[in-house]
């Protein structure tokens, strides 16, 4: 609960429970001790429960917002000094013997006001001077202000002054520091919005770099490149890859015929029927065009086929979902490598993409036309 307060209200808590404290001590020195007059111990017991009131009134139980906190606090601060004011009255006018012992307590709670300021100090120079007025014009009605009544009273009058002269020094400082550290807030602020703003330039360069952007498939450059690098890692091809080549039949009939966002949606479409249908593991390129790769690592001929075909018919599901005039078709060709009888993908891209155009080229010839939908 406690990490909630802000730090000027915990300096202000801090300070209500130190003020109910010696005024506590004070209650008993006034009564067994300095034997002061009744009227002062009654004070006291007031300025006491009012520090302990904002205490509990400054608890999260009663949810005060930092504003009304701070009017609060500052009637803790304002009936301190209202005390010490009454204080001297009543000794001076009741009995005169105490105002060496009064002149100490003023300037402690002269002192004390100041330091334990908290969420109202910058109420306390103000109060402070209106205080020390007051003071002045008490002891002018009451003693007259002879010379022997200023110097009775100087030592008081005196850290008065230079409590408000602290107190403004330690404002300005404090609002000095507050505005640094703004200004430095501010600049953290705008440094971390361009670094963010970088990273999301660089990954989306990097993701152009990477992927193809029609259809979020590698795209040549990157595809080959891994592949390449696998195959350096591998020093070698392995054993249970395979290899096919995807080439999407009649794309160019499609753009001349039916526009090419037509031809678009084709692409992404069969780029689609790819992604839904392999391994994570497995490895998509767009190569360009109506051309697409796909490698499938520690896999099976059967089980490369079975994906294969998984593809082809999704792609023709696509397109009867959304009822299209023409056919959209694949041709393709695949090799693997279960013997080891290839030293590479390369050379089993060379065999997969020879095999795609044969059968493209009997699709062709069995169906009799050439420009087939």
């Amino acid at each position: 609960m406690g990490g909630k307060y802000s730090r000027v209200n915990w300096e202000s808590r801090i300070g209500s429970i130190l003020g109910f404290v010696a005024f506590s001590i004070f209650i008993y020195a006034d009564v067994n001790v300095f034997m002061y007059p009744t009227k002062v111990t009654f004070l006291r017991v007031v300025v006491a429960c009012v520090f302990m009131g904002y205490f509990i009134l400054s608890s999260e139980v009663f949810k005060f917002s930092d504003s009304t906190l701070s009017k609060l606090y500052f009637v803790c601060i304002a009936t301190t000094l209202a005390f010490t004011d009454l204080l001297y009255y009543i000794l001076i006018t009741e009995s005169p013997s105490h105002i060496d012992r009064a002149i100490q307590v003023g300037m402690t709670i002269i002192v004390g006001t100041s330091l334990l300021a908290g969420n109202a100090r910058k109420w306390v120079d103000q109060i402070l001077f209106v205080n020390l007025i007051l003071f002045v014009m008490m002891m002018v009605l009451l003693v007259g202000l002879t010379s022997e009544t200023f110097f009775t009273f100087f030592n008081f009058i005196f850290f008065t002054i230079m409590t408000i002269i602290f107190n403004k020094s330690y404002k300005a400082a404090k609002e000095s520091d507050q505005m640094s550290r703004k200004l430095l807030e501010e600049k953290l602020i705008d440094v971390e919005y361009e670094l963010t703003e970088k990273i999301k330039l660089q990954n989306q360069l990097t993701r152009l770099a990477t992927f193809d952007e029609m259809t979020g498939l590698l795209n040549r450059r990157s595809g080959l490149g891994l592949l390449d690098s696998l195959n350096a890692f591998d020093n070698g091809c392995k054993t249970n890859v395979s290899v096919c080549y995807f080439d999407l039949d009649s794309l160019k009939m499609v753009n001349d015929t039916f526009g090419h966002s037509v031809g678009d949606e084709y692409i992404k479409d069969f780029a689609f029927a790819m992604k839904t249908s392999v391994r994570s593991s497995d490895i998509t390129v767009r190569l360009g065009g109506d051309e697409f790769l796909l490698v499938l690592v520690d896999v099976t001929y059967d089980k490369a086929l079975e994906i294969v075909k998984k593809i082809e018919e999704s792609a023709l599901t696509i397109n009867l979902q959304k009822e299209r005039v023409f056919k959209m078709s694949v041709s393709y060709g695949m090799t693997h490598n279960q013997e080891g009888i290839f030293e590479s993908i390369k050379d089993m891209m060379e065999v997969a993409d020879e095999r795609m155009y044969e059968y493209k080229k009997n699709r062709h010839a069995n169906t009799g036309d050439k420009k087939e939908y």
